[in-house]
């Protein structure tokens, strides 16, 4: 259910599987949902367990943030039986949170389709320490917050105050790596970025640098007035809140607020109030040229009607939102298909979802739809629907039995965020490259949402999912978990027949040592059928990986900076195969990344030079520390450092570490950039735009040498006043969807800004057609975009083709005139368009997709950390080396490519794809 995702391979079906005759008009409805709220709660160990608190929740925005309020009269503690029941009856969005005097809880969510819930306590531990200032002296009322380490999952502990002895401490904290971090308005923070929990010493902070802060005013975006009261939420950005704890203040009564105790990097600003939507702004501390100005626009009701096909009720639908702001709401559908949502929400992109996909709207072909919804009023929805999709079958064992109770969720294999476990989320933040995809996750922080649950005879029934390839995982408790992958039919239409066949689960086993020390927080991983199996070991270095299907695997062991190792084992049903791991004793290097001005540089990528695939970030203060192997750092001059800053080309500095010595600092000289500013509006009323795609192309004869850029970038009072352009000739591009193209060409002088002044956007023409694969078969969902396609992945795309594969677009114009389709399972295509033909042809423009590539790229078992794929000097997608050293990207179409070793420009490898071809392999040592 928790299962951490980074890149999934489909398995096919054995068999093809029928298509019946579309049903009747009432869709025979899913598997009941349990009718309350009841469980269990377990010892570590599996038994009942006595006097665990348990608490119901109803969720009121989405995970991780997960704030909540707690339903009345749902609060119960565990009797000698351990089990709990609250006579509630199921609905989306609701949360378990339960706890213990002597052990760490959690909180999960209560999926529909599960008779009853098992929550397992863990072994709690203590996480103590003190906190110091830059001169030693203890510091009492300090805040501290215990979080999660980059790419982990855990909660944030709630936070704490240090007593009079500057000391903290935390009861019950689950064995694993934390983040400490402690905050004051004099000091920027003091953090520990990992650390085990479980070890049993104490862990002091200690302030180094004074603090910094930031101001501005929050206003209302209609009338420009302040707004007291709002609430500032400061976090570090690429943070989230729910792993990591935001900074909180106020607005006074001007609107204006101000948050201390800040250090240098990005900050995410998020502001909320009642009466208005939530606005975010990422800003850089230390380099703010102005004050923020943060405009809230008015809150909308959301309200409509789902148009029905005639006998096609609406009986007992539930209809669920999910705001911009990522704010949770839910309603019940009348008889004439009216609905309403009692609170009103952040306007902006919205997700409409009709529970258990008992719906299929018909615009999406799914049970799920984005909407927009408009500023300050009441949207009045119409929204027609059809019988949704259905898909039904089996799961049985290897014998033909039915599994009882088998959970199957659909894996979102395009929407994985990868939380830059190696290269650090300030260069996500930053929009550096792509290093990695977007990830959905359901209200329990899941990477698959659970769609049903097997009953007595093994069946399952699942509605609602977009017509095309699908991929589903099947888990059950003592069996080898699969992933399949088919074709969900068209609407209205029902497969049926689909059997899942699962053998006996495997187990792989063992001890992670260092220099014949167990080493407690390391992360051991395999990956089988596409999917990844994690454990961290516990305090005494032992790790289990469970419900493994047979087979040969890699076992890899990573450890916070230490290179990656790995194992080869077979698994074994019914038995438990034994796999230790030793890592090699390592020299540590403690050093600093500065700038010309000697000043600390925040996420400054640093790497082994040798290739072995160690890396880290540097922190706020420009620190760092990485290990390095001994025999390698005791020979010669020692081994070699590459930082990267801005860049993942090209490395700002190389230098060798001392062959004695631990600590070392290390220069790199980080260019200046033009300031672009000006005031964008759009027609007609010259509205303030809330946001911008800014893409800047290099002239002349630097165009061969440097790639074009692209921003999006989030607006102040429709204000742009963003660093961007280095020296030289660049022709600017200013764009939104729906808007004609601003361009102007410039030249850049260093230390020069660029004045825009007033942008006016004129809406562009509509351009409507079709998108077909070459069997001319309709390709629903796509999503269409006019502009580039290396733009895709700075922002979301809201236009999509419906169940016929006709789309809309607004926006063409002779700047703006070329389209990109992106579909699962096809070539993402881009098409130059002729004006005005394409927008005058009654028929539409038609587009067809090919069917994308799958590339192979054979690393070997030597290589550790990401492989970009880069087409045309960009990076068009990255992948984290994994299952016998192979790393797969998929859905590619024809052309020219690189593969190469993030860091490494001498590990560049060219690929040719071909038209029609299905798979190409590359070895890149």
């Amino acid at each position: 259910w928790r299962t951490h995702e980074e890149s999934l391979r489909e398995i096919e079906v054995e068999e093809p599987l029928p298509v019946s005759e579309p049903p009747q008009a009432e869709v025979e409805p899913a598997p009941k949902p349990a009718s309350v709220v009841a469980g269990i709660v377990r010892m570590p160990d599996g038994r009942p367990a006595v006097g665990a608190v348990v608490t119901l929740f109803q969720q009121k925005t989405a995970w991780p943030e997960c704030d909540r309020v707690a339903v009345p009269g749902a609060s119960a503690t565990t009797g000698f039986d351990g089990a709990f029941r609250f006579d509630v009856a199921r609905q989306p969005h609701l949360l378990v949170e339960f706890a213990h005097s002597q052990y760490a809880g959690g909180l999960v969510d209560a999926p529909e389709y599960v008779d009853a819930l098992e929550l397992r306590l863990r072994t709690g531990y203590e996480v103590s320490g003190r906190v110091f200032n830059a001169r030693g002296i203890s510091m009492p009322g300090v805040r501290v917050s215990c979080e999660a380490t980059s790419g982990d999952d855990r909660r944030a502990e709630p936070w704490t105050l240090t007593e009079a002895d500057g000391s903290y401490r935390f009861a019950n904290v689950a064995a694993g790596p934390v983040r400490l971090v402690a905050r004051h308005e004099a000091w920027q923070p003091a953090v520990l970025n990992w650390t085990m929990a479980g070890l049993g010493r104490g862990r002091d902070l200690r302030f180094s640098a004074p603090a910094l802060s930031v101001s501005g005013r929050v206003v209302d975006a209609a009338t420009e007035s302040p707004i007291e009261n709002a609430e500032v939420l400061a976090l570090g950005a690429g943070l989230e809140a729910g792993y990591s704890h935001p900074l909180p203040v106020r607005t006074d009564s001007q609107g204006v607020f101000v948050v201390p105790g800040l250090g240098r990097g990005n900050l995410q600003l998020k502001v909320r109030h009642p009466n208005f939507g939530t606005v975010t702004r990422t800003i850089a501390v230390g380099q703010q040229l102005s004050e923020v100005t943060l405009e809230m626009p008015s809150r909308s009701a959301v309200a409509g009607r789902i148009v029905t096909l005639p006998g096609l009720s609406v009986k007992g639908i539930r209809l669920l939102l999910r705001s911009a702001a990522d704010e949770l709401a839910q309603t019940e559908v009348a008889a004439d298909g009216a609905f309403a949502f009692a609170d009103r929400v952040t306007p902006g992109w919205a997700s409409l979802e009709v529970a258990s996909g008992k719906l299929a709207f018909a615009e999406s072909t799914a049970s799920s739809l984005q909407v927009h919804i408009d500023e300050g009023h009441s949207d009045r929805l119409e929204l027609p629907v059809r019988a949704p999709s259905v898909i039904a079958g089996r799961v049985v064992d290897d014998r033909g039995q039915a599994i009882d109770g088998a959970w199957l969720s659909v894996v979102q294999s395009e929407a994985v965020r990868d939380r830059l476990m190696q290269a650090g989320t300030a260069l996500l933040e930053r929009n550096l490259t792509k290093l990695g995809e977007q990830v959905a996750r359901s209200a329990g922080g899941s990477f698959d949402a659970l769609l049903a649950v097997t009953d007595a005879v093994g069946g399952f029934r699942i509605q609602g999912l977009p017509t095309g390839a699908v991929s589903l995982r099947v888990l059950h408790s003592g069996h080898g978990t699969r992933q399949v992958s088919f074709e969900v039919p068209a609407v209205g239409t029902v497969r049926q027949g689909l059997e899942v066949r699962m053998s006996p689960a495997c187990r792989i086993r063992g001890r992670v040592q260092r220099g014949l020390l167990p080493l407690a927080g390391a992360q051991v991983d395999v990956k089988a059928e596409g999917m990844m199996f994690r454990a961290v070991t516990g305090i005494d270095g032992r790790y289990e990986l469970t419900d493994l299907p047979p087979g040969n695997y890699r076992v890899r062991a990573r450890y916070a900076t230490l290179s990656a190792t790995s194992e080869q084992v077979a698994a074994i049903p019914a038995q438990a195969s034994t796999m230790d791991i030793e890592f090699r004793s390592a020299r540590v290097i403690n050093g600093t990344v500065v700038d010309g001005n000697r000043q600390p540089v925040e996420g400054a990528l640093v790497v082994s030079a040798a290739g072995d695939g160690t890396r880290v970030t540097s922190d706020v203060d420009g620190r760092f520390q990485i290990e390095l192997e001994s025999e390698r750092s005791l020979s010669g001059e020692g081994p070699q450092l590459a930082v990267y800053y801005g860049d993942l080309n090209k490395a700002a500095a190389t230098v060798s570490v001392p062959a004695r010595g631990d600590r070392i600092t290390i220069p790199i000289t980080i260019e200046k950039l033009s300031v672009v500013r000006g005031r964008i509006l759009g027609l007609p009323g010259k509205r303030k735009l809330p946001a911008v795609l800014v893409r800047a192309i290099p002239l002349g004869n630097r165009s061969s040498a440097e790639a074009p850029l692209s921003r999006w970038i989030e607006l102040q009072a429709g204000v742009l006043l963003q660093p961007l352009l280095r020296p030289g000739a660049w022709r600017l591009l200013v764009s939104a969807e729906g808007y004609a193209p601003f361009a102007k060409d410039f030249e850049v002088r260093e230390g020069s800004e660029v004045d825009l002044e007033d942008v006016v956007l004129e809406p562009g023409c509509t351009l409507r057609g079709r998108v077909v694969d070459a069997a001319s078969h309709p390709v629903a969902s796509a999503e269409v975009f006019l502009g580039r396609e290396e733009d895709l992945d700075v922002f979301p795309v809201r236009a999509r083709t419906d169940a016929d594969g006709v789309f809309v677009v607004q926006g063409a114009s002779s700047s703006a005139d070329n389209l990109v389709v992106r579909a699962r399972g096809y070539a993402t295509t881009s098409r130059q368009l002729r004006l005005p033909q394409d927008l005058l042809a009654e028929s539409g423009l038609l587009v067809t997709l090919d069917r994308g590539a799958t590339l192979q790229v054979f690393t070997g078992l030597l290589i550790d950390g990401q492989i970009l794929l880069e087409q045309r000097g960009r990076v068009v997608a990255a992948r984290e080396v994994e299952d016998l050293g192979i790393v797969v990207f998929e859905h590619l179409a024809a052309g020219d490519y690189t593969v190469k070793v993030a860091g490494d420009a001498k590990s560049e490898v060219a690929v040719h794809i071909e038209r029609g071809k299905a798979v190409v392999d590359v070895r890149l040592r």
